[in-house]
């Protein structure tokens, strides 16, 4: 069975997945692209979730490698 990432973005229309098997390098360049567009130009977040799924690691860059990765909008504060 290939080995497949995940990538989780939280907008507006709710929990969007995006899947890729690390071995595709048609899937990877789309899920790399969707990445960098979100996390660069929209300033989205993204996290690595680790094995167990418990504590994220915030990243920058496209890990092809992560089993799972999720991107949440930038939260809005003020008075």
């Amino acid at each position: 069975m290939p080995v497949t990432g995940r990538m989780n973005m939280m907008n507006r229309q709710g929990d969007v997945c995006a899947e890729w098997d690390v071995d595709n390098e048609v899937e990877v360049a789309a899920a790399k692209k969707l990445f960098k567009n979100l996390v660069t130009k929209e300033r989205f977040l993204a996290f690595k979730i680790g094995e167990t799924g418990t504590r994220g690691e915030q990243i920058t860059e496209f890990d092809a490698e992560a089993e799972r990765i999720v991107i949440c909008p930038p939260m809005a504060g003020g008075a």
